[in-house]
């Protein structure tokens, strides 16, 4: 898109024979009105951007439109550099989303949009109407809330102009910060993307008066307007975690709570997973630490922003050993199991054979719940809770927990479909004999020492 002063100087002389010179001529720098341009009234009477278009349009022509020989001062050719640099800042990248872009989209004044291009309003903020100055001016007020966005001329002078008047220009970009561009362009700035910024304009391409969202690198833009910049919401990234406690000695049944501070506390996500080296001595769920069985096993918090990591040492002993006896019935042809010796007594003076001791549990660990079918006379063991909780509403009376889960010895159970009962072995041997008799192994039904 260059252009050349013969093409400048034929295209005005063409104009000025056949309209007299009346007709206002703006370059592609995106020139705006001059400040004269403007009367004291009407710039008092257009100060709100919510002005209607008859509110805010100038009484008289010449309020607004200079004479033919102002038109001719305000005519800016550009050099054959700066319309190379001009192409450079409308080329800008590929556009993409971006989670932290506080970008608005065209909410530009719609009586504005609707005036054609080349009429030259006067906006209410002194400025040529459809221009980069005029958007950026308008944004300033309705989303930086700041209000002094008159007389800083042509977008080619916005930055000297800002400066001179007391406010920061760098090449540092800022969320709300204006860009400006020294070639003749200003835009505000909706996103910073490392090197890049993600800016919000109009009248790019020049002369089209629209609006456009782009990325164009820091390194282009001649400097960043500090005005009244937006604190941008920003992700607080999480830098450490801890726990209250980085070692533990539990006894199997028993359990505890781990808490996990996130440095800083205002992290943008607290969010922490919880995982254990071996849930067979001891699980996690939310930090909440139950020891299952004797041996050790780390707990890691991990946090889910920046994976940062804390772990405690916890360490299973062996609660009370509790001794579990079998008895058979040989009239119902059924087994029963209990560490409730007294039980036992009771269930001998009724037919009930003692068995002796099948097993030996302890005192705390994973729960065994016992069920009780009084159509089959046949009890059930089960560390399943959610089993438990199925039958007791199929005929099965819930009995409570009749030992723990304990140490690293399996117990099988099995069950024959044409007796329609249920055996427990902790012999793998007699297992494999079952089975061969018609029996299915329902595999380990619980642990014990």
């Amino acid at each position: 898109m260059k252009f050349r002063k013969s093409l400048y100087s034929a295209l005005l002389l063409a104009i000025l024979l056949e309209m007299g010179g009346s007709l206002r001529i703006s370059a592609d720098t995106e020139t705006t009105s001059r400040q004269e341009a403007v009367s004291s009234e009407s710039s008092s009477t257009m100060e709100d951007p919510t002005t209607t278009s008859a509110e805010a349009a100038p009484s008289t022509t010449s309020e607004t439109s200079p004479d033919s020989t102002e038109a001719l001062t305000s005519i800016e050719v550009l050099s054959e550099e700066e319309a190379d640099t001009t192409e450079e800042f409308e080329a800008g990248i590929a556009l993409t989303e971006s989670a932290s872009s506080i970008a608005i989209g065209d909410n530009y004044p719609a009586y504005l949009k609707n005036i054609p291009y080349y009429s030259y309003t006067v906006d209410p903020w002194s400025y040529y109407h459809r221009q980069c100055t005029s958007f950026v001016a308008f944004r300033l007020i309705n989303v930086n809330k700041f209000n002094d966005v008159r007389m800083f001329g042509n977008a080619t002078d916005w930055g000297t102009n800002a400066r001179n008047r007391g406010y920061l220009v760098d090449k540092t970009p800022a969320y709300g910060s204006v860009a400006w561009f020294s070639a003749g362009h200003v835009a505000w700035v909706s996103d910073i993307r490392g090197s890049y910024v993600e800016i919000e304009e109009y009248n790019v391409p020049a002369n089209s008066g629209n609006y456009k969202k782009r990325i164009v690198p820091i390194s282009s833009v001649t400097g960043f307007i500090h005005f009244k910049d937006i604190q941008a919401n920003k992700t607080v990234a999480t830098e450490s975690v801890s726990l209250d406690k980085t070692a533990q000695t539990l006894t199997v049944g028993s359990s505890f709570v781990l808490t996990a501070a996130l440095k800083p506390t205002n992290a943008s996500n607290n969010t922490v997973q919880w995982t254990t080296s071996n849930p067979k001595v001891a699980t996690v769920t939310n930090g909440n630490v139950v020891a299952v069985s004797p041996g050790s096993a780390v707990i890691t918090a991990r946090t889910v922003s920046g994976g940062k990591t804390a772990k405690a040492n916890i360490t299973v002993q062996a609660g009370k050993q509790v001794a579990v006896y079998r008895l058979y019935n040989p009239s119902i042809k059924r087994h029963l199991y209990s560490q409730d010796t007294n039980e036992a007594r009771i269930l001998q003076g009724r037919g009930w054979n003692f068995e002796g001791q099948s097993f030996v549990t302890s005192s705390g660990g994973q729960p065994v719940y016992r069920l009780y079918n009084p159509s089959l006379k046949e009890h059930l063991y089960t560390t399943n809770k959610t089993e438990n909780d199925i039958l007791a509403t199929q005929g099965w009376s819930a009995e409570g927990v009749a030992w723990y889960s304990y140490g690293t010895k399996p117990v099988y159970r099995l069950y024959h479909p044409g007796l329609t009962i249920h055996l427990y072995s902790a012999d793998k041997n007699e297992v494999d004999i079952l089975m061969k008799r018609g029996w299915k192994n329902e595999d380990i039904s619980f642990y014990t020492n």
